[in-house]
C-alpha cells in the first residue's frame, strides 16, 4: 500500500498541474499538438493605435540582466550590488511562488494569460498547457489595476521552432524582445538578445531590466512581442514556425492601486 501511494504522488502532481492549466486554456487554442494552432495572438486594437516611444535598453545604463551567457549577463563588479541581487533572485528555488504577480495583484488570476502570473515557471509533460506561445507580432493584456512602482521587470521564456517539422540539435538564435507598458506615456522597451538557446531541452531564459527612474504612472496594459534577427533553422527551412514560449512575467516589489 505504501509503495502504491508513493507511485501515485507524482501522478497526482502532474494531473493537478495539467488540470490547473486546462481551466484557463480557451477553446480557441487547439491542444491537439498542431504547432500553428497554439499561438496566442490577442492584441487590443486600441493599444495598437497608440503612439509609443521606443527605448532601446542599454546593458549598463538600464541594468539589463539575463541568466545565460557571459555576453548578456552583467556581473556584480560591473553594475553594483543591485544587479547581482536580481540574478540571485532567479537562482532561488522558491522564486516562482514567492515572486508571482498573482500574489501581488489578485486581479490577474483569471483568464488565459494568468499562466504568466502563477509562479509556475514550467510544467513537465504539460508544456503546451503551462505557457503562452507567441509569434513575432505578440499579444497584449491588462493588469486590471494601475501599476505605481516596481524595482525591475522580468520575463521567463524559451526560444523554439516547430518540433515536428524541424528537429535540430540545440542551436542558438538572436532576437529582439519588445515589452510595451501603456500608461500616461507609452514606452516600448527593446533589447537584443544574442545566442539564445533554441529547442534546448530544459534551457529557460530569465531576462529583465531595472525600472528605477522610469515613468510607470497610469500603467494598466502591456504587450510583449519580438523580432527574430537570426534563426539557423530558418536557413534550412524558411517556412518553419518559430515562437517564444513564455512561462512567467512579472515585477520585483510591484505596487498597484
Amino acid at each position: 500500500m505504501h509503495k502504491k501511494m508513493l507511485f501515485m504522488i507524482p501522478l497526482l502532481v502532474l494531473a493537478s498541474c495539467g488540470a490547473q492549466a486546462n481551466n484557463i486554456v480557451p477553446s480557441s487554442i487547439d491542444r491537439s499538438g498542431n504547432w500553428d494552432d497554439n499561438y496566442y495572438t490577442y492584441f487590443d486594437a486600441s493599444l495598437k493605435n497608440k503612439e509609443v516611444e521606443e527605448i532601446v535598453l542599454e546593458k549598463e545604463k538600464n541594468k539589463v540582466f539575463t541568466t545565460f551567457t557571459d555576453q548578456n549577463f552583467v556581473a556584480q563588479e560591473e553594475m553594483g550590488k543591485d544587479i547581482s541581487n536580481y540574478y540571485n533572485d532567479f537562482m532561488d528555488d522558491g522564486f516562482g511562488q514567492t515572486m508571482k504577480l498573482s500574489k501581488q495583484n489578485e486581479a490577474v488570476k483569471e483568464g488565459f494569460v494568468s499562466k504568466l502570473f502563477d509562479g509556475q515557471l514550467f510544467c513537465h509533460q504539460y508544456y503546451e498547457l503551462s505557457r503562452v506561445q507567441i509569434n513575432e507580432e505578440g499579444f497584449s493584456s491588462s493588469f486590471r489595476k494601475e501599476l505605481e512602482s516596481a524595482s525591475y521587470l522580468y520575463l521567463n521564456f524559451k526560444s523554439a521552432v516547430d518540433f515536428k517539422k524541424y528537429r535540430p540539435a540545440a542551436h542558438l538564435a538572436s532576437l529582439k524582445i519588445h515589452i510595451t507598458l501603456y500608461g500616461e506615456k507609452n514606452y516600448r522597451y527593446t533589447y537584443l538578445l544574442d545566442e539564445v538557446p533554441t529547442n534546448a531541452g530544459e534551457t529557460y531564459v530569465f531576462y529583465g531590466f531595472s525600472l528605477e527612474g522610469m515613468n510607470l504612472k497610469g500603467v494598466r496594459d502591456f504587450s510583449i512581442s519580438y523580432t527574430l534577427v537570426d534563426e539557423p533553422a530558418k536557413k534550412v527551412d524558411p517556412n518553419v514556425g518559430h515562437a517564444l514560449l513564455l512561462y512567467e512575467f512579472g515585477f520585483k516589489n510591484p505596487s498597484f492601486k
